[in-house]
């Protein structure tokens, strides 16, 4: 079921072709059951492309440490990203990307 947010986002970009640059900054948990949960949108509008040289990359990167708590006979274990395993260090996660 869709929340209040990405009908919003989802809706305001159908009809403008573009989204209305605001930000939700009311913090809140993400829950199973919820209309208002937190929604991330992008859009950037290319112009006219009439060829390409290079493919264009965008990246999202969630890089809180540890990403969540894995609970398994009431004994909570932090888990990593697993990025973590080739990475050292955010920094160079990305700079990998260019």
């Amino acid at each position: 079921m869709a929340n209040l947010l990405s009908i919003v986002c989802r809706n305001g970009f159908s009809i403008a072709g573009r989204l209305t640059n605001t930000s939700d900054t009311a913090f809140r948990a993400i829950r199973e059951i919820r209309d208002d949960l937190p929604v991330l949108a992008f859009s950037l509008d290319l112009g006219e492309i009439t060829q390409t040289s290079y493919p264009l990359l965008f990246a999202l990167g969630l890089v809180r440490d540890p990403i969540l708590k894995y609970y398994k006979d009431g004994t909570a274990q932090a888990r990593s990203s697993l990025w973590w395993a080739r990475w050292n260090d955010i920094g160079n996660a990305v700079g990998t990307l260019n």
